[in-house]
């Protein structure tokens, strides 16, 4: 397994997003040509019917490490979809 991905299982969420919104491909490409890696993805709050809230998996949000300006994992990147299905990138 290549340091890209942070398990297999987030691996399998990314094709399953790919496979579901093909649109992410062309941002995907540019995400990984950033070298970034340890690429996993966000986590979304969904109310239960008994008014709990429980972590689940966020397939449009992803975030990754960046070596930048000479520092290893100095610089955080986000890969977001918004409402209108559009993806960008954003960094921390």
């Amino acid at each position: 397994m290549s340091k890209r991905f942070k398990s297999p299982e987030m691996r399998n969420l990314m094709v399953l997003t790919l496979a579901m919104d093909p649109s992410v491909r062309l941002i995907l490409r540019q995400f990984l040509s950033m070298r970034v890696y340890n690429i996993r993805h966000d986590t979304m709050l969904v109310r239960q019917p008994d008014n709990t809230y429980m972590r689940q998996p966020d397939p449009s949000a992803w975030n990754a490490d960046l070596d930048a300006f000479g520092g290893k994992n100095n610089m955080g990147v986000c890969m977001l979809r918004t409402r209108d299905g559009e993806w960008f990138l954003n960094g921390q």
